[in-house]
């Protein structure tokens, strides 16, 4: 992935716990979302509308993103950087 800026409708699945342990998901299809990547391998900024506070204060500990265009993100969220409209996300190479 290359320097990355988007807005708009995308699929977002949220984890919460880490495996062997109890985890559970929250699928939210075509939410609208800003997105911001410098570059392959850096932190990933992730702004949610108004419909996602609470599901960022329940603190996922891992996240998936889709975007129309097929583009994948996937990774953990760092737990030091998710706030009440954006959280910011490590992804995985």
């Amino acid at each position: 992935m290359t320097a990355l800026s988007y807005h708009g409708p995308a699929d977002l699945v949220l984890r919460y716990g880490e495996p062997p342990q109890l985890t559970r998901t929250a699928e939210r299809p075509g939410v609208e979302l800003g997105v911001s990547c410098p570059a392959l391998g850096q932190p990933v900024l992730v702004l949610v509308g108004p419909g996602l506070h609470l599901d960022l204060a329940k603190a996922p500990t891992s996240a998936r993103l889709q975007l129309p265009d097929g583009t994948v993100i996937a990774g953990l969220v760092s737990q030091e950087d998710c706030h009440y409209d954006t959280f910011l996300m490590l992804p995985e190479c």
